[in-house]
């Protein structure tokens, strides 16, 4: 039985390992659900933050960037925490109208959303961006000119 013990001794302790790291993990989970349910605007906003930030980090680093750049990855979680409110709201009302997730009511919803946000958030975000450069004092005005001077020579009508 000793020879028993000390094989479970060794599995215990790594599933102990897991064990607690599920255990954070489901504790995170009733922290994010009860921030949810009593401040669903804050925990989007907190959340599309913290997405962007990890996802524009990730992309920087498997674009080969040779640095890390804290503005542009500020600027882009920033924009995503003020935007995800209101992309809540919107995603709220698309239940509402729409209720449920039957193929016959997700197609429509997906499309509305299509055409909507996209219509709207990728002007405003590259508005956003533009800004908080010039903001800043790290937009390239002179590259925005040579590409906008490039562009009409090849367009004829201007």
């Amino acid at each position: 039985q000793s020879e028993n013990s000390d094989c479970m001794s060794g599995a215990g302790a790594e599933l102990g390992g897991r064990g607690e790291a599920l255990d954070r993990m489901q504790r995170m989970n009733a922290v994010f659900r009860s921030a949810s349910s009593t401040r669903p605007l804050g925990t989007a906003a907190c959340t599309g933050f913290c997405v962007m930030a990890v996802g524009d980090a990730v992309a920087q680093r498997s674009a080969g960037e040779k640095q890390f750049d804290p503005q542009r990855n500020f600027v882009s979680a920033a924009y995503n925490g003020l935007a995800s409110p209101a992309f809540y709201r919107w995603y709220q009302l698309m239940d509402r109208l729409a209720p449920g997730v039957a193929i016959r009511t997700l197609v429509p919803k997906v499309l509305a959303s299509q055409l909507v946000t996209t219509g709207l958030n990728n002007p405003c975000y590259l508005l956003w961006c533009n800004v908080a450069e010039a903001a800043c004092g790290t937009a390239d005005w002179a590259a925005v000119r040579s590409r906008r001077r490039l562009l009409a020579d090849r367009d004829p009508t201007q």
